[in-house]
């Protein structure tokens, strides 16, 4: 399984320049208010797609904004 933790630092730095906050952020990544909230604080794990999304928003390379960790145990057993 792959999981995505934010980087949130960079993510706060690149939503400062674009002039967001997390509600304006969630209504053009068409992402519940509380999805943002729960993984900025480390209580979710968010979906490639929505990764995705939001660094597309934020106009960042997904990997300067979230730190991708893959299980090698998961990979394996496949």
């Amino acid at each position: 399984m792959i999981s995505y933790t934010p980087k949130k630092i960079n993510i706060y730095v690149q939503m400062a320049k674009k002039g967001l906050n997390q509600k304006t952020l969630s209504k053009k990544s068409k992402v519940h208010p509380s999805t943002i909230s729960n993984f900025m604080n480390d209580r979710y794990c968010i979906s490639p797609t929505t990764a995705t999304k939001l660094a597309e928003i934020l106009e960042s390379k997904i990997e300067d904004l979230f730190e991708i960790q893959i299980n090698p145990k998961e990979v394996s057993s496949k």
